[in-house]
């Protein structure tokens, strides 16, 4: 089967062997379909630039692409190659050793990745409610005002320690702890008498009167703010 060693570049690079991306395939341009959706750095030029080119470089056979793959691209990270070629993909290429260890490091975090295709539901099921269970949850100290994550299946807060992040503050309720239009006013009344009041809407109300009518100083009342 015909196989192409193609090359994306930018109008400006002319050195295959160092810039832009060498990759084979039996479809180049479904494949070159492919790198504009991906989130290697290939993909990330196509989508970035406006000049890029798509240019087959051989046509042969797979076996000779390979090699011309790995001419090309003799080790990792040239251009915007992320792996060296001449290797059939799909192929892992962080070491076993870096492998090792971001997968102690998933087991640590208690975040092994769960799917469908590797799981099945009643599994996956089991693990999301291991994952609600053991969901860290926040308490805070009324007394200090101090507040910590517990891992409730694991561990208990203090006693006397209260759920959520900070203590929520009591809303404060007008008539009882404040009071409005509690300014000191010196009223005077259409018959003459004077009074000296506090809260000139509460006194309205307590004497009858028609708060617009003593504030608007409407039929003869006269009121001055102190």
């Amino acid at each position: 089967m015909t196989c192409y060693v193609y090359w994306i570049k930018r109008k400006s690079f002319t050195n295959p062997n160092t810039q832009g991306y060498i990759g084979i395939s039996n479809n180049p341009q479904n494949r070159f379909n492919q790198h504009k959706s991906s989130k290697q750095k290939v993909g990330n030029a196509i989508r970035k630039y406006r000049d890029i080119e798509f240019i087959i470089l051989h046509e042969t056979t797979r076996k000779e692409a390979l090699e011309l793959e790995k001419k090309y691209r003799p080790s990792d990270y040239i251009g915007w190659n992320v792996i060296s070629g001449g290797s059939e993909p799909p192929r892992n290429h962080l070491s076993e050793d870096v492998r090792n260890r971001i997968s102690d490091t998933l087991k640590t975090k208690n975040a092994n990745p769960y799917s469908e295709k590797t799981h099945s539901p009643e599994t996956i099921a089991k693990r999301e409610e291991a994952k609600r269970k053991n969901k860290p949850k926040w308490f805070y100290n009324p007394g200090t005002g101090e507040s910590k994550l517990f891992k409730t299946a694991f561990e208990s807060p203090p006693e006397f320690w209260i759920p959520g992040k900070k203590a929520k503050k009591k809303p404060k309720i007008r008539g009882v702890d404040y009071e409005c239009h509690t300014s000191n006013w010196h009223i005077i009344d259409p018959q003459g008498n004077e009074f000296e009041v506090f809260n000139l809407k509460k006194w309205c109300k307590e004497n009858g009167l028609k708060y617009q009518t003593v504030y608007g100083s409407a039929k003869g009342w006269k009121t001055e703010q102190r």
